[in-house]
């Protein structure tokens, strides 16, 4: 499981915070975890896809969210699935082994086939066969890029609570 924490303490708009009501300070909070938080489920989700090799449907139905709101001032989003049989990744036989693309890349797996349920098999040994896998989204989620895009849309926490500030302050006259 991985979490997603945002740290509130850098943000400068503090004051203009406590001048709106109690509840109205929550909501605007919230407003702005969500809103960054599912900019960032949306970046995470695409460099997923691009990094296993997956559909973006696919990685997005493995990554389940959870919002922020008035007593949960916390936007999560967990990383479930185990790792993909090579059958998902276009597994189709040839003279040499199977052809697949996990990751993204086309590659022969020498020495394999495609056994029940098109699933990718290797020899091992006489009478001995194991099934080969692919990526996994928890663990591509700590790899190359995901953190880089991750931190690069956490940035914008900033600015997007001053928005929201504006948008719940009075209007001025």
């Amino acid at each position: 499981m991985v979490k997603v924490t945002f740290d509130l303490r850098e943000l400068t708009d503090w004051g203009r915070v406590f001048q709106l009501q109690p509840r109205v300070q929550r909501k605007v909070i919230a407003r702005t975890i969500n809103h960054v938080g599912d900019k960032l489920r949306t970046s995470v989700t695409r460099g997923l896809a691009k990094a296993t090799g997956l559909p973006y449907g696919r990685v997005r139905t493995a990554i389940k969210t959870e919002r922020a709101h008035e007593l949960k001032l916390r936007y999560e989003l967990e990383a479930k699935s185990g790792f993909f049989s090579l059958r998902v990744f276009g597994a189709t036989p040839g003279r040499r082994g199977v052809s697949a693309r996990p990751w993204g890349v086309r590659r022969v797996f020498r020495g394999t086939f495609i056994g029940p349920g098109g699933q990718v098999f290797k020899r091992t040994g006489e009478g001995r066969i194991r099934k080969l896998w692919g990526p996994s989204i928890p663990v591509e989620m700590f790899r190359d890029q995901v953190p880089a895009l991750a931190e690069n849309e956490l940035k914008a926490l900033a600015p997007r609570l001053a928005h929201e500030i504006e948008r719940a302050l009075p209007a001025r006259v």
